[in-house]
């Protein structure tokens, strides 16, 4: 999608425009200030442009001629001169005196840098003469907004965050790396990148790249191979050099308890700076690098390795930090520097943070090593980055041909999630050695479940092997298959009956706990968050259900968002990619492809739809399954967005998110597909079909000993059936017990006490509810109580209605404004949203927008408590 042109139309400096315009029609002039790219001269050019012409005369001008206020008067005729100044940091005392000489017969516009004015006289100018208007960077909010009207339509939240992290808000950084990137309409604008780096970027950071010395010519190009770089590496190549740098702002130093490293100031100024190192300084540094490390670079036996057994794979035992994550699909390439960013191990983290960075050396300078190193050093790093690892593999593999080499190549991209590729390689390798042979049945077991989304058939690749890695990945198969209780006995069986590594340890723990958590049972500590994507993910949604964790927290739990990494500069590609191959390989591209940067989207929009944010919920699934890269629990999101679209009375989009997302046997929560499919039924009036529909979650979930989600599911079919009495209530009565999930135990409790019809009671859930951060839920049990209740009584349920649904009292109430009063009268016709975007010309998530706001306003749920064409009033 190409971008959208928008001229000089202001993009969130809306105040900013009403303050320059009020000093001008005030007699006064302004200031324009803000550090480089923040878009100043944009800014007043724009705002020059939004005075009446025939109220004001405007000149610009970048340098000042003699005979000003002459020229300027003779331009007027009779309109009210406006001088417009750009870059006036760059004056001197004596034009700043011309400037002030000009007050008050003059409009006096100028925009500046603060901290580099050279004039005392023009700092005086601004401080006792001008108003001050400030153009700070974007937040994150009008970052997003900045992006929908550059693109002409709305970002994905992962786009937008991830943009934001790399250009600081700046809103020149942005509109390059949009104006160079490519865009995928996917539920959203994702953002992406092939071309490598920008050729604006050395323009915008020439002031940067300008201060460096030939001396810090080689720290620059270590640092182009990864960061962070050890200091004491900076000094062996430069001795003060590092400290130059920071001085200048290319680097920072980050000390920690072992040692200090320097890291790239901004991610984009290291992309700049990198595109312009030779490749032979490069090369020659890696090669120093590595000579000087020679001691330790490829030590492995010092940490339990068993070199003896390194080519043979039979020591992927001793690494199945590999077999139990989805991190090994690429999931966070953003992180592939830092470890302690993921809280991986952080005790270790000095350890495992050398491997990386020593492979980006090897991979400049291959020549430096043997080639089973190199094969062994690409197995220990791809799970932390896939890519690099891949291109090592790559090199070796093309240098040997050997069946190890094609072997760690194809498990390199597997872990990349450059599945086609992967199956060639493998097609391609004769394994004769028992390692070998166990290696490529794992490789092909994960291209099955990844690629194929078959994990019953990824199984049976591997039935016949009984190792202790097996098991632990036929644990999350289990998982992954929907059979939490076999996963639950199977992973605790092997942590029973072996001692494995703490790595290793840490993923059957987030297997067992994920399916303990289904199963109803609180996991007794929580496993490390990276220890594996979807088990994390799935304890993160069973704790918004037992509200122990904050969903906020929940979700920060499941993949907390780490700073922008050093860009890489390998300059190879690797298979098709999804962003650059080159020097910002490690950057937004690879972020982009890792999923979302801020934890599952999944497990969000859950969090979201549970305090009834609905329109929230709705744009975090469409992100989830419409993720370019791996995303947890995709199916699940999958389900809850068409069950969710369904209840707002869109049965046919829902009935379309669930057939193209939810396809193939990856299930995690047992029965989550059905239960959707009974929504969408009902949606539609077939309430047999629904029913049907309801009963097979709820079987299923029973089946899989799935405590949590079958007790979900029995309490929507009572809520739909109308009737909490038989089978289902006695089912319920006896999960209530067995299932440690506060907020649901307490949303069943409350489904029980319907057969009651104590509005007291009903009531009192409903306020229960409320507190426990269920507002849609206590909402539905207010309205319940209300009938059933005296009078007094029947106001504090209205009024507690009113608080749930964020509506003011009669004298306060909001009204629609002309867009969502026209909204909310098509939706109310049954159009569907992707019908009512069309007949608009607006986004569907745009639609989405108001018709939370409408819903919100007017007390209402859902499409159907609309009333035809409802009164336009604007707000």
């Amino acid at each position: 999608m190409p971008l959208r042109e928008s001229g000089n139309r202001l993009v969130d400096r809306e105040p900013h425009r009403d303050l320059v315009l009020a000093a001008v029609a005030a007699g006064r002039g302004v200031a324009v200030l803000g550090a480089a790219g923040t878009g100043r001269t944009a800014f007043a050019r724009a705002v020059a442009e939004t005075l009446p012409a025939a109220r004001y005369a405007t000149t610009w001008l970048t340098a000042l001629p003699v005979p000003l206020i002459a020229h300027l008067r003779e331009r007027a005729r009779g309109r009210v001169p406006v001088l417009v100044v750009d870059d006036a940091h760059e004056l001197g005392d004596r034009d700043a005196v011309n400037l002030l000489a000009l007050l008050p017969a003059v409009r006096l516009i100028i925009t500046a840098r603060p901290g580099h004015l050279r004039s005392a006289a023009l700092r005086t100018l601004i401080k006792d003469h001008l108003r001050v208007c400030v153009l700070e960077p974007f937040d994150a909010a009008a970052t997003g907004r900045a992006l929908a009207a550059m693109l002409g339509g709305e970002a994905a939240g992962p786009a937008v965050d991830l943009l934001h992290r790399w250009t600081d808000g700046n809103p020149r950084l942005l509109a390059a790396l949009v104006a160079h990137g490519h865009l995928r309409q996917r539920a959203g604008l994702w953002w992406h990148d092939p071309h490598g780096t920008p050729p604006c970027l050395p323009e915008l950071f020439a002031e940067e790249a300008a201060g460096i010395t030939p001396a810090d010519r080689d720290v620059i190009a270590a640092l182009s191979l990864g960061t962070p770089l050890r200091l004491a590496d900076a000094e062996m190549l430069a001795p003060g050099s590092a400290e130059r740098l920071e001085e200048h702002g290319v680097v920072r130093p980050v000390t920690t308890a072992c040692r200090t490293v320097l890291h790239w100031t901004n991610p984009l100024l290291g992309a700049a700076l990198t595109a312009g190192v030779p490749a032979t300084r490069r090369q020659r540094v890696a090669a120093l690098l590595l000579t000087t490390h020679a001691a330790d670079a490829m030590t492995f036996t010092e940490r339990g390795r068993h070199p003896a057994d390194a080519m043979t794979f039979t020591d992927r035992g001793r690494h199945p930090v590999d077999a139990m994550t989805f991190t090994d699909r690429g999931r966070h390439a953003v992180d592939a520097m830092t470890f302690t960013d993921r809280g991986r191990h952080p005790a270790d983290a000095g350890a495992d943070l050398e491997p990386v960075v020593r492979a980006r050396w090897h991979l400049a300078a291959p020549e430096t090593a043997r080639p089973g190193d190199l094969l062994r050093l690409a197995a220990r790093v791809r799970e932390a980055d896939p890519r690099t690892a891949a291109l090592l593999a790559g090199q070796v593999t093309d240098l040997t041909g050997t069946p190890t080499a094609r072997l760690t190549y194809a498990a390199a991209l597997t872990h990349l999630g450059d599945y086609s590729t992967a199956r060639s390689v493998l097609r391609e390798c004769d394994a004769g050695t028992p390692g070998e042979r166990v290696e490529r049945a794992l490789v092909r077991s994960r291209l099955r479940c990844w690629a194929d989304r078959d994990p019953a058939g990824a199984r049976l690749e591997v039935a016949s092997i009984g190792t202790a890695e097996v098991v632990a990945w036929d644990s999350l198969l289990l998982l992954l298959a929907g059979e939490p209780r076999r996963a639950w006995h199977r992973a605790d069986a092997l942590l029973e009956t072996t001692t494995p590594e703490p790595a290793f340890a840490a993923g059957v723990r987030a297997v067992r706990a994920a399916a303990g958590a289904l199963m109803g049972r609180p996991p007794a500590d929580l496993p490390p968050p990276a220890a594996d994507a979807t088990a994390s993910a799935v304890v993160a949604w069973a704790a918004l259900w037992d509200g122990s964790m904050p969903a906020g927290a929940a979700v920060a739990w499941t993949g907390p968002t780490a700073p922008p990494a050093a860009p890489s500069a390998t300059g190879q590609a690797v298979g098709p990619t999804v962003g650059p191959p080159a020097d910002l390989a490690a950057g937004p591209a690879a972020d982009l492809a890792a999923g979302s940067v801020a934890g599952p989207a999944s497990v969000d929009g859950y969090a979201r739809w549970l305090r009834g944010d609905i329109a929230g919920a709705v744009r975090r699934w469409r992100e989830a399954v419409g993720d370019p890269g791996p995303q947890p629990l995709r199916t699940e999101a999958a389900a809850w967005l068409a069950t969710c679209l369904a209840e707002q009375g869109d049965p046919d989009e829902a009935a379309r998110i669930l057939a193209e997302h939810a396809a193939g046997g990856l299930n995690v929560v047992p029965g989550a597909v059905a239960a959707a499919r009974a929504t969408i039924a009902a949606a539609r009036g077939d309430l047999l079909t629904a029913g049907t529909q309801i009963d097979t979650a709820i079987r299923t979930a029973h089946d899989a000993g799935a405590a949590l989600p079958e007790l979900d599911h029995l309490i929507r079919a009572a809520r739909w059936r109308g009737d909490v009495t038989g089978s289902v209530a006695d089912r319920i009565r006896v999960l209530l017990p067995v299932v440690a999930a506060a907020r649901l135990g307490l949303l069943g409790a409350a489904t029980l006490a319907l057969t009651r019809s104590d509005g007291d009671e009903l009531l009192a859930y409903a306020q229960r509810l409320a507190d426990a951060g269920l507002p849609a839920q206590a909402c539905r049990f207010a309205e319940s109580a209300a009938p059933l209740l005296s009078a007094t009584r029947r106001d504090e349920a209205r009024v507690l209605l009113d608080r749930l649904r964020g509506r003011p009292g009669p004298a306060g109430r909001e009204v629609l404004t002309v867009r969502e009063a026209e909204v909310a009268g098509l939706a109310a016709t049954g159009l569907s949203d992707r019908e009512i975007s069309d007949r608009l010309t607006v986004s569907v998530r745009t639609v989405e927008s108001h018709l939370s706001r409408v819903y919100r306003k007017l007390g209402v749920t859902s499409r159907r408590a609309l009333r035809p064409a409802p009164s336009p009033i604007e707000v």
